[in-house]
């Protein structure tokens, strides 16, 4: 598949909605691409763009009475990464969002990022999300503008690629990792270094369905094996960028890297509860100069953490 554009206007759309679809039920889908619709924006200022990846009825089908209003990709299955990515290829809004095609958007929180949007002109908004669908209540406290280096300087970072609201032409070249889980922590803090004008809300836009049958339910053995394995994947590629930056940037990303291994260690022990594998794990962070960690004070959780665990030095082999 050959990516073109898929809008004709002169005046690019205000916001290119990006929806990947596989093994998603028909209902939630249209809910989420109803969420859309509702939202105060004309259909000029939209772009909806769902991407069938490679699902057994196409989704065309599934969702005939919105296919005027969206611009449907269909490929043969090839994850999440390649789903996205075939979207931004084809993407002309002036900012994106990614939606998950079982989530949906929060009207009314929405809006007032929308609103955000047309007054500020950032890079970047960051946004909160709910596990329902209640918007009576919510605070509009606002953060910024700050760069996105300040970011992940300051502030702890929520990866999740649809929790955020970008300007296009901040991606450039990137793009996700295809066939990879915990794609959205390798992408979204490369993204977030590129935004010179970034806000931090309150404001819950997002609403997140937690379903049973979803990626990050699979207890399989071989699943959290690769889960596992993706995360350390993704922590060395990370370093990696880091120490190709300037002071400044390396500082910013570091501390996300730093964050993102004390995950993976918890994580391993949580979903393993195996001494062995994570003396294995510690071996390995040493070798990569991850491990010990780093003698900062990120944040109150990460200091006693890094205490507790360079404490640990049998595990290690030390």
């Amino acid at each position: 598949m050959s990516a073109q554009p898929i809008h004709s206007q002169s005046i690019p759309p205000l916001i290119s909605f990006i929806l990947p679809v596989f093994d998603v039920p028909a209902e939630l889908v249209k809910a989420c691409i109803q969420s859309i619709l509702l939202l105060p924006i004309s259909s000029e200022q939209r772009e909806i763009i769902v991407v069938d990846d490679g699902n057994a009825v196409p989704v065309c089908q599934l969702i005939s009475e919105f296919t005027s209003s969206v611009h449907i990709i269909r490929q043969v299955n090839a994850g999440l990464s390649a789903a996205r990515n075939a979207a931004l290829d084809c993407a002309q809004g002036q900012y994106i969002q990614f939606v998950d095609a079982d989530d949906m958007l929060l009207v009314k929180g929405y809006t007032q990022c929308l609103k955000l949007l047309d007054q500020q002109k950032p890079d970047m908004i960051m946004f909160r999300f709910r596990h329902h669908q209640n918007e009576k209540t919510f605070s509009i406290k606002l953060l910024g503008p700050m760069t996105g280096t300040q970011m992940l300087l300051r502030h702890n970072l929520r990866a999740s690629a649809w929790s955020y609201i970008f300007k296009r032409e901040i991606l450039g070249e990137l793009r996700f990792i295809p066939d990879l889980f915990h794609e959205d922590e390798a992408f979204t803090p490369l993204l977030v270094l590129r935004a010179h004008s970034l806000y931090i809300t309150r404001i819950p836009a997002y609403y997140y369905r937690q379903r049973p049958q979803s990626i990050m339910s699979d207890t399989a053995a071989t699943h959290i094996d690769r889960r596992l394995a993706d995360q350390m994947t993704i922590i060395v590629s990370l370093r990696q960028e880091a120490n190709r930056l300037a002071r400044q940037e390396h500082d910013a990303l570091s501390r996300r890297v730093a964050q993102l291994t004390m995950d993976l260690i918890y994580n391993t022990w949580k979903l393993t509860h195996s001494p062995k594998r994570i003396r294995r794990l510690l071996l390995r962070l040493r070798k990569e100069r991850l491990y010990p960690l780093p003698g900062k004070c990120y944040t109150a959780k990460y200091t006693i953490f890094r205490l507790l665990i360079n404490s640990i030095s049998f595990v290690a082999g030390q």
